[in-house]
């Protein structure tokens, strides 16, 4: 494999990736009022930005795992932290995004590859096609996706890694909080953001399943005060939102260990 990329190259190589998106702004665009009417994910420019200017001090790593399926909600910030991933681990990765927000998630993928192109480097990023059998992969990442993460572990459960993004695990114990909890359904339904909901359990049955699950975020909505310091007390291995917008920093940027680990 062809590999010319290096900590001499790597800013400006950003750098050109973010002149192309800039230069198809209208394209990508017109494509999300097309990809808008299946699936509601909404970009912004300026966040595409930011993420290609955070992996600008980031050195080259190679990873042992030089070739890898990624599935995941096909949100295309996403899409465009994975590829940079890619690059900085000389890794190729083929990305399974669920057939959301098609059309930004492949003009992505190829402003990349043809920016590689041009520093006589190998394609590193594919758009999974489910119509032809992958195969020599060496590892399996499910983003969020545990329908995945189910179906590839049945196969080959000693390459399968789930990551908890923005994986959410829901408490709820009073209807008073009907219209907020249903704001946040349709959030999750918006932004598939995956949701399981435990609202139906007592607290004691509820606290060791959220605490073992495979989320890293949970909300609660309470005006129970001892069962706010419950919850306080003994989910201490997740990001705890008690009545708090969960959403303010909604997680997009990954690191390169989700590849190197």
């Amino acid at each position: 494999m062809k590999y010319n990329i290096n900590e001499d190259n790597i800013i400006k190589l950003l750098t050109n990736i973010q002149n192309q998106i800039k230069k198809k702004k209208e394209i990508i665009e017109q494509l999300q009022k097309i990809d808008n009417k299946y699936c509601k994910i909404k970009i912004d420019f300026e966040q595409l930005y930011d993420i290609l200017s955070k992996f600008k001090n980031e050195k080259i790593e190679i990873s042992k795992s030089q070739k890898l399926l990624i599935t995941y909600n096909g949100d295309p910030y996403i899409t465009l932290n994975l590829s940079i991933i890619a690059i900085i681990t000389q890794s190729i990765v083929i990305l399974d995004y669920n057939e959301n927000m098609i059309g930004i998630n492949s003009i992505i993928i190829d402003i990349i590859n043809d920016c590689l192109n041009n520093y006589e480097t190998d394609k590193l990023i594919y758009s999974y096609n489910k119509t032809e059998q992958i195969k020599n992969i060496d590892k399996i990442i499910c983003i969020d996706d545990i329908n995945k993460y189910n179906l590839y572990r049945k196969e080959k459960n000693e390459i399968v890694k789930f990551y908890s993004l923005n994986y959410i695990d829901f408490y709820c114990d009073n209807d008073e909080f009907e219209e907020i909890k249903q704001l946040i359904y349709k959030f999750c339904e918006n932004n598939e953001i995956p949701i399981e909901i435990y609202s139906e359990l007592n607290i004691k049955e509820a606290t060791p399943m959220i605490k073992n699950g495979l989320g890293n975020t949970v909300v609660i909505l309470t005006n129970n005060e001892k069962t706010k310091k419950y919850f306080e007390k003994n989910i201490n291995n997740k990001e705890l939102y008690i009545n708090k917008n969960p959403f303010n920093k909604s997680k997009r940027i990954i690191n390169k260990d989700i590849i190197l680990i």
